[in-house]
């Protein structure tokens, strides 16, 4: 599982530096969510910074996400295959990316 850093943007900096036991944690509710929000196949890069077109479906993150990773409040994500894209809805940027 790997993690980076966010873009600033309508929430500045966000520095994700998960734990193994939260990254755990995260792939743990990850797998329970079947109806997580998938991309197949997007026309974007799937790195910190890049703006997200406004058509791809996102869900927020899971309440329990979110008492994993408090400072993700407010943010929504969607699956690449095995990862987990984190994107500011307002911004439509992608602020971490989460192997799953």
């Amino acid at each position: 599982m790997t993690t980076g850093q966010g873009a600033a943007g309508a929430r500045g900096n966000v520095t994700v530096d998960l734990t193994p036991e939260k990254r755990t944690r995260i792939h743990e509710v990850i797998v329970q969510q079947r109806n997580a929000p998938r991309v197949s196949s997007p026309n974007f890069d799937i790195s910190i910074g890049t703006r997200v077109p406004r058509a791809v479906r996102f869900a927020a993150l899971p309440r329990t996400i979110v008492e994993i990773e408090p400072e993700w409040r407010g943010l929504g994500y969607f699956m690449v295959g095995d990862r987990m894209a984190i994107i500011d809805p307002r911004s439509m940027e992608i602020v971490a990316i989460v192997e799953v």
